[in-house]
């Protein structure tokens, strides 16, 4: 469909409080989350008690007074924009009516649709499942916020599914009756308007009138949705997506105001404050384990984990190793707290979490929570990128981490921890990359290598470490990288200093016989080189531990204490500053590890119902 919900890039960048100084621990500021894409720079502070005025006079003020014509033609498949009479495509001369579950009686005339947007809810006769129920109530709560205020309306567009392969004909009996069955099941839990299901003529082949594949495309287990406004304006073609993760705030689901949503998502990852992220106009606390109120304020000026728990993962490793370090900390960590978050709404957990789990679980947990199904769950979910399943690949999105005053946060603070354990506290990139810092500040040459090591010249004529005691030395390690612009820039560095007092020797390793280089790019390097590594040697094996992946580059002040490691090193171009890193050692480790984790992970796949 033309519009989807994309998952952004994530990058780290260091931000400046409101003093102007570097924050000691930011991460991420630049993050772009599952959003929902926005083309408008404008901010808007309108709230949500301004949603009804905002939607039906921004929506289609262009086309108010035009006479409704169907814009869909032959082999042109349904998208946003197009205009479309919604009188033709529900009603027929042999019935001019929709139905309601609670009043049959009472058939729904075409005059009730006049004024509103409406949404044609396609949902496929089947026994209803979790994913069906998933959709149904995403619609369902948005419906009640919405309806009384007037100017909405929802048509259930039962049809016929193509069926999943695996389902068993004989078990399913897809006769007239079995298909009323699943009709009037779903019915009876919808307070909207129906097409009657004896008109099957209408019910499955409207999808055809409105060219979309959608009992192809969402098979026996998903909802579909289109919505139209008052003048036949289709503003949604697949609105599902937008009923699940934003609910009644995205009301009328038009592109502008999902625009609008998606600006104020970055807005607050911006200044990602805990009592910003928790404060909603109807909600400003959270809960203990005995069901009491503690003000989301209270939680400004500490370390916030929220933790996102999914039901049906509860005996995971991983989930009782975050448990078991988090009690471990606010054992000894005043200023932290952690939230939970319990997902009630992910492929994973719609079958399995009910206000009875959500308690037994809370109750065994010494920390606070978000309420049974608040409507903050899902928007946290949507603001970190949180997956609908969290089996898959990336880091472990379950525990993000908000700073004091909204300084910093970490949307992987759950890999973190299992990683580096409690000594990464608060669980920050970052943090990791202070403590690889520290860790390469440590290293010093006379306990890596004898000082009798020789290393061959060019000319074949060997040098002893002994020798370059006092110099600045840089130490590569054959590898795969993509080397050859780097190798370039530090043979010219090289050349350039050689006969200055910033001149620096350096000691090429090649892992094995037979560089990756090849012959005639090293035939080309003027410095020295170490003899070829056996596998398995002594010297090997402390490289390994020395150089992260066993490749890379290390380098050593005069005085012999590391200035400098990288697995994947550049030299910036201009940079003529010993050891030629941009931003020193902490940066050079924040790229590299988050390089190296896979802290940079957002899912490129849409985001499905």
């Amino acid at each position: 469909m033309e519009r989807e919900m994309k998952l952004g890039m994530c990058s780290s960048k260091k931000r400046k409080n409101k003093d102007n100084d570097d924050v000691d621990v930011v991460l991420s500021s630049s993050y772009t989350p599952c959003r929902l894409k926005h083309k408008s720079k404008k901010k808007n502070n309108n709230h949500d008690d301004d949603l009804l005025d905002y939607s039906l006079e921004k929506c289609s003020t262009a086309k108010k007074n035009v006479v409704v014509e169907s814009s869909i033609k032959e082999n042109h498949e349904l998208k946003n924009g197009d205009i479309v009479n919604l009188s033709e495509l529900l009603f027929t001369k042999d019935r001019d009516f929709l139905i309601t579950y609670n009043d049959r009686n009472r058939p729904v005339q075409p005059n009730h649709l006049e004024g509103k947007v409406v949404v044609l809810h396609f949902v496929p006769l089947a026994p209803l499942n979790h994913k069906l129920r998933l959709g149904i109530d995403s619609l369902l709560h948005i419906y009640n916020a919405i309806y009384p205020k007037g100017g909405f309306e929802v048509v259930l567009v039962g049809f016929t599914p193509d069926y999943d392969a695996s389902w068993n004909p004989q078990q399913l009996n897809l006769d007239e009756s079995f298909l009323e069955e699943c009709f009037e099941e779903m019915l009876s839990g919808m307070p909207w308007t129906a097409i009657p299901f004896s008109d099957a003529e209408s019910r499955n082949y409207l999808e055809k009138k409105l060219r979309l594949p959608v009992s192809c495309f969402v098979g026996e287990r998903q909802t579909f949705s289109v919505v139209i406004d008052p003048t036949g304006v289709v503003l949604q073609t697949c609105a599902d997506i937008y009923f699940l993760w934003c609910g009644a705030q995205a009301y009328p689901f038009s592109d502008e105001r999902i625009d609008r949503i998606g600006y104020e998502d970055e807005e607050t990852l911006n200044h990602p404050s805990i009592t910003k992220l928790l404060t909603f106009s109807e909600c400003n606390y959270v809960i203990n384990n005995e069901n009491q109120e503690v003000p989301v304020q209270n939680l400004e000026d500490k370390v916030v984990a929220l933790f996102f728990y999914e039901e049906n993962l509860s005996t995971n490793l991983t989930l009782i190793e975050i448990q078991t370090a988090c009690e471990e900390l606010l054992a000894k960590e005043k200023n932290f707290e952690i939230v939970l978050v319990y997902d009630h709404n992910s492929n994973d957990t719609s079958e399995y979490a009910t206000e009875e789990s959500f308690r037994n679980t809370f109750s065994n947990m010494p920390w606070l929570a978000l309420p049974f199904k608040d409507p903050r769950c899902t928007y946290l979910k949507r603001i970190f990128s949180y997956p609908m399943e969290l089996e898959g690949q990336g880091p472990d999105p379950r525990l993000v981490i908000i700073g004091p005053q909204g300084k910093y946060y970490e949307r992987f603070g759950a890999d973190i921890l299992q990683k580096f354990g409690i000594k990464s506290y608060p669980f920050t990139r970052m943090r990791i990359a202070k403590l690889e810092a520290k860790y390469i500040k440590k290293l010093k040459l006379d306990t890596l290598w004898d000082p009798n090591t020789s290393f061959k010249q060019k000319n074949g004529l060997e040098v002893k470490l002994s020798q370059l005691v006092g110099k600045r030395i840089i130490f590569i390690i054959d590898g795969n990288w993509d080397s050859a612009k780097f190798l370039r820039r530090l043979k010219e560095r090289y050349l350039e200093m050689k006969e200055t007092d910033d001149a620096f020797e350096v000691i090429y390793i090649p892992k094995k016989q037979g560089s990756s280089y090849g012959k005639h790019v090293l035939a080309t390097l003027p410095w020295l080189r170490h003899p070829p590594l056996p596998r398995g040697s002594h010297i090997a094996k402390k490289l390994c531990c020395l150089f992260r992946k066993a490749v890379g580059l290390v380098a050593f002040d005069r005085d012999g204490t590391a200035v400098r490691r990288s697995t994947y090193p550049i030299i910036e171009k201009g940079n003529k500053d010993f050891p030629f890193n941009a931003g020193g050692l902490e940066k050079e480790a924040l790229m590299e590890v988050t390089e190296n984790y896979n802290w940079d992970y957002v899912p490129i796949q849409e985001w499905e119902v």
